[in-house]
């Protein structure tokens, strides 16, 4: 189960950025947040086009050494000057999407399971750093000792990957599949020539979107308060549950992304109507663990639905356009951060529409009908 580690490893890195970033760069935060969801949401794709052009095991070694290489160039940050933490971004959300290649490994190995079971683990995986993350920052560990336990840990799955990890694209009679990269992304998710994708679309940009904007958009410090009144706690647990239950439920995909849609959009409402009368955080807490219960059982629904529909060679890029969608939402709440003082309003609605369309642009074919079967 390599890649379930990858995927936890990756996390922890990106939980270090996002919760462990705002309390040291207070009002900057949002001006990196958003750099490093745009890049990551124009990157991702890419990455994992190229993971089932070149092979996971070779795409996983640069992710995880790019991951290594920006969480040591944080933890100099800490030791000498701020000025390392624009490179570390960068280089992270480039090159350090290893969550989209191990979610694609995990596939390779595992074709013939249970697909929810399998996709349900990964984010079970990626969402368990979370309270480990929150975990030291509230114990009081100095954050550039965290960076640096977490650069060996992406260290290790670099070597893993290098001397250990092997999957179907480097098995020999494998190798002689050619794909080119662009190609793949342009046959990726079929979005608005099949109105049965609509569901899973709308269910993935709505979540992302109302999760950013609990998470992030937070009053002096972004995320840190978040950390500090406990309610990640309640978070993470309530995905982990929505996913768990998921696993125990004979319904299908689409009755899932409906279902917990429905459960996700209560829990919204009433995290939403707790904060209007200003109830405390902790009192919150039920609202947002309803929301992320729904999170947790749609999430993996659409994910699963849109895998089951794409051959093994494809499930890097599907994952990388997904990922992509994802962090569209982010990178819109972290520009709703700062518009108000950089850019006007329509200039914020301008980059993210014109990011939308250019994403869309290249759902143009069929990948369930004109894909050529392994």
């Amino acid at each position: 189960m390599l890649p379930l580690f990858f995927i936890f490893v990756y996390s922890l890195a990106k939980a270090g950025i996002v919760l462990i970033f705002p309390s040291i760069i207070k009002e900057e935060a949002a001006y990196f947040f958003f750099l490093s969801f745009t890049l990551e949401a124009l990157c991702s794709p890419i990455q994992g086009a190229i993971s089932d052009r070149f092979s996971r095991k070779k795409s996983l070694v640069v992710a995880f050494l790019a991951i290594a290489l920006g969480q040591l160039l944080i933890f100099f940050s800490f030791q000498t000057s701020p000025l390392f933490f624009l490179p570390a971004i960068v280089i992270h959300s480039m090159l350090g999407n290893g969550d989209v290649i191990a979610r694609a490994a995990l596939v390779d190995l595992y074709f013939h399971l249970n697909r929810r079971t399998i996709i349900g683990w990964s984010f079970i995986a990626q969402f368990a750093p979370w309270i480990i993350t929150a975990f030291f920052l509230l114990s009081g560990v100095y954050s550039a000792i965290i960076f640096l336990y977490y650069f060996l840990s992406a260290f290790l799955c670099m070597l893993l990957s290098l001397f250990v990890f092997k999957d179907f694209r480097d098995i020999p009679k494998h190798k002689k599949i050619h794909h080119v990269v662009l190609e793949e992304i342009k046959k990726s998710v079929v979005f608005f020539t099949n109105k049965k994708h609509y569901l899973g679309f709308v269910g993935l940009f709505f979540w992302e979107l109302a999760f950013a904007f609990s998470f992030y958009y937070q009053d002096e410090v972004i995320s840190f308060r978040f950390v500090e009144s406990q309610m990640i706690i309640f978070f993470v647990i309530g995905f982990i549950v929505g996913t768990l239950s998921l696993f125990q439920l004979s319904i299908s995909n689409k009755q899932a992304i409906l279902g917990g849609l429905t459960i996700g959009i209560v829990g919204y409402a009433i995290a939403l109507l707790l904060s209007v009368i200003r109830t405390t955080w902790l009192e919150q807490s039920l609202g947002f663990f309803i929301f992320q219960f729904g999170l947790g059982m749609s999430i993996t629904a659409i994910y699963t639905y849109f895998s089951l529909g794409h051959y093994p060679h494809q499930q890097g890029t599907l994952f990388g356009v997904l990922d992509s969608i994802q962090t569209v939402g982010e990178m819109l709440s972290a520009a709703i951060l700062i518009y108000a003082v950089v850019f006007p309003p329509a200039v914020v609605a301008f980059i993210v529409v014109g990011l939308l369309i250019l994403s869309f642009s290249l759902f143009k074919r069929n990948i369930l009908t004109s894909a050529q079967k392994i």
